[in-house]
């Protein structure tokens, strides 16, 4: 979508070229700034409240999701990471993507963290590509190369309950809109060991607890109030 690609384009590109200094933590929120209007973002879909709605700097979350992978990959320290609510199918795309492969932010609780345990000063540099949409993220320094070795589980799916169905008095009687869809949950773990010179100095787990998700739908009253819901499977 055209707004996420927007904001991805403006989220990258304020971190590029932020310089961290040895035995310094990177802080994703405080590197991008504020997520809003006058910063360049844009409307688009954001997961909050336990619903997914319209909100300044939908998107985001994929740059936030790009950098965690960088420094677990580079083997750094990672001190703040959450997941998101529900699981997003395009974080689970592609060779090495498990569930829970992911970092969600949503400003100012929700923060991603990690450290330059190095010697050596660290450079971020991203490069999007809105034709291709491609987005990568480089860090660059110095020192022994690390060796990240990963493995993942999971548990089986957990269903989605019944579909919500909510009156908007907005809508015309018998119209409906549906704005979540139904997304099966999971319990998903990423395991990390990162070793140099043969000497193991990390070793993590990251946990996701994916809540399953309903189907929600809104659909327009007619005068007494009554909502018809015979054509939404898996309606309670």
């Amino acid at each position: 979508a055209a707004d996420r690609i927007q904001n991805i384009l403006v989220g990258s590109a304020k971190l590029d070229g932020v310089v961290i200094a040895p035995g310094e933590t990177f802080d994703f929120n405080e590197s991008l700034g504020a997520i809003d209007r006058g910063a360049g973002f844009v409307d688009g879909l954001i997961i909050t409240n336990n619903r997914t709605i319209v909100g300044v700097g939908g998107g985001i979350c994929q740059v936030s999701t790009t950098m965690f992978r960088a420094a677990f990959l580079a083997g750094l320290p990672v001190t703040e990471r959450w997941q998101h609510f529900y699981r997003v199918g395009y974080y689970e795309l592609g060779e090495n993507a498990p569930p829970g492969f992911d970092a969600s932010i949503y400003q100012p609780d929700l923060n991603l963290k990690f450290v330059n345990d190095t010697d050596y000063f660290l450079m971020i540099r991203t490069e999007f590509d809105p034709d291709v949409q491609r987005l990568r993220v480089l860090l660059k320094g110095h020192g022994p190369a690390r060796q990240v070795v990963v493995s993942s589980w999971h548990d089986e799916p957990i269903p989605p309950p019944p579909a919500r169905i909510v009156a908007n008095a907005d809508l015309k009687p018998g119209e409906k809109k549906q704005t979540d869809y139904a997304i099966w949950g999971m319990n998903a773990g990423i395991i990390r060991k990162v070793w140099v010179h043969a000497q193991l100095i990390i070793e993590d787990e990251f946990t996701s607890l994916f809540q399953p998700w309903a189907a929600r739908w809104e659909i327009g009253p007619d005068a007494l109030g009554n909502l018809d819901t015979s054509d939404i499977q898996g309606a309670d």
